[in-house]
């Protein structure tokens, strides 16, 4: 199936969103302070509207304030994720890698994707193009798919109308936004207006003549991204080409554990497991493997307040601080300054696994907090008598049924005489407190 398959008429549109169509007039006005407000309250109402949230973040960028944008990017990128949006989920990445183009970029961060959905096996919103579908880019290597997903481009369309050459090795999907483009194939054939909205791809056709354009004009704020069609095929085809090779390659004959009666080689046994050393790895060596943590984990109870804090990639058990502050936004937990000195440059900035158990009978919640800073100091910028360092700890995608069993939780803990302080809320934990 061709890109032109794509194309299409869509009567009657579908409406505008009721805060877009707010956005149109101070967009054109280029009045940025004016259209994050009127989004942001929406995007705060509806945290899980994916087109919402990064069309705020281009705002942000706009501002030319990378920080907003970054936080509402890094909450996007795993509700596309989670969500089965693979092109949205590479065009988040590519704002991010806007934002950090002068530091140094994770030259893994495609592939983590692609693992993400991998193990997810399951996409949504495929474009009808059998060459460019998310499950087509997920058949890729990993590697193969880095290459695609580095080599696409991320064009913010904005309101302007534009006019580009026409290319058939070129195809755009829309990430979000409604686009009109018109492609006029020759002057004595009649130019066809079609519309593209998200998911929808943007393709001239195959017998373009040399000369021709296509124009887009967008109705709303538009941004989609840019694919190279003849890097996909070769890439595909290279893939193939191995895969084949692969596939013709007569497998390799494994010798037999043991030998036969009449064979002369003495029988050989099946190696051993490497025994652990009970002077280097103590604690190993006296019973089965013990699997490295795959998750920096924290454990919180909030009658008790006691805290647990497990490093991933590490055999190190969970050791134990408090639990010093909660609000519906965030926490603040207290570990041994000697643990988490070595660790901190690991903490400051990482996402963490977050289980928060309000009370014996309900089921803790599971969350996600991101670090926002980590402190050796004491509320009152002296050492506290325990050498406690602080950590604190933003909530990341709460719902809205989580944020109020915490808020219900802290206003029974009020009542009993036994209320936990709020130090977090109200505090800019995007940095307003670091460590001394």
């Amino acid at each position: 199936m061709s890109p032109r398959s794509n194309r299409r008429k869509r009567t009657p549109l579908k409406p505008f969103p009721s805060p877009w169509q707010s956005l149109l007039e101070p967009f054109k006005a280029g009045e940025w302070h004016e259209c994050a407000d009127i989004l942001r309250p929406h995007v705060d109402q509806h945290p899980d509207e994916l087109a919402s949230r990064m069309l705020l973040a281009a705002i942000y960028q706009r501002l030319e304030n990378p920080g907003l944008a970054q936080v509402q990017l890094e909450r996007a990128l795993p509700l596309a994720v989670g969500q089965g949006d693979l092109f949205r989920a590479i065009g988040v990445q590519k704002q991010i890698d806007v934002i950090r183009a002068r530091t140094r970029l994770h030259r893994q961060r495609y592939i983590a994707i692609h693992q993400w959905f991998g193990s997810l096996s399951r996409t949504q919103a495929q474009p009808a193009s059998a060459a460019l579908t998310p499950r087509a880019l997920l058949a890729l290597a990993p590697r193969e798919f880095d290459e695609i997903a580095i080599a696409c481009v991320l064009e913010d369309l904005g309101l302007e109308p534009r006019e580009i050459a026409c290319d058939a090795e070129t195809a755009r999907v829309i990430l979000y936004g409604r686009v009109r483009w018109t492609e006029a194939p020759s002057p004595d054939r009649a130019a066809t207006e079609l519309i593209a909205e998200a998911h929808e791809l943007i393709a001239s056709g195959t017998d373009e003549t040399p000369g021709t354009s296509l124009k887009l004009e967008c109705d709303l704020p538009s941004a989609c991204l840019r694919f190279d069609l003849s890097l996909l095929r070769r890439v595909q085809s290279r893939a193939t080409s191995a895969a084949g090779a692969a596939g013709g390659r007569e497998p390799r004959k494994q010798r037999s554990k043991t030998a036969p009666a009449n064979s002369t080689e003495p029988a050989t046994a099946p190696p051993e497991r490497p025994r652990p050393d009970p002077v280097a790895e103590p604690v190993i060596a006296v019973g089965a493997p013990i699997e490295r943590r795959r998750g920096t984990r924290v454990t919180a109870t909030l009658e008790t307040r006691v805290a647990l804090l497990g490093i991933s990639g590490t055999r190190v058990a969970p050791f134990g601080g408090r639990l010093l502050d909660l609000s519906p936004s965030g926490m603040g937990v207290g570990f041994p300054r000697g643990e988490i000195r070595h660790i901190r440059e690991e903490l400051e900035g990482a996402l963490l696994d977050v289980e928060l158990k309000l009370d014996r009978r309900g089921e803790p919640l599971e969350l996600t907090c991101r670090v926002r800073w980590v402190s050796f100091d004491g509320p009152d910028g002296a050492a506290e008598p325990d050498e406690l360092a602080r950590l604190g700890l933003e909530f990341v995608l709460l719902t809205a049924r989580a944020r109020t069993r915490i808020q219900d939780a802290l206003i029974r803990a009020t009542h009993s005489g036994k209320p936990l302080g709020s130090e977090l809320e109200g505090k800019e934990l995007d940095g307003g407190k670091q460590a001394a």
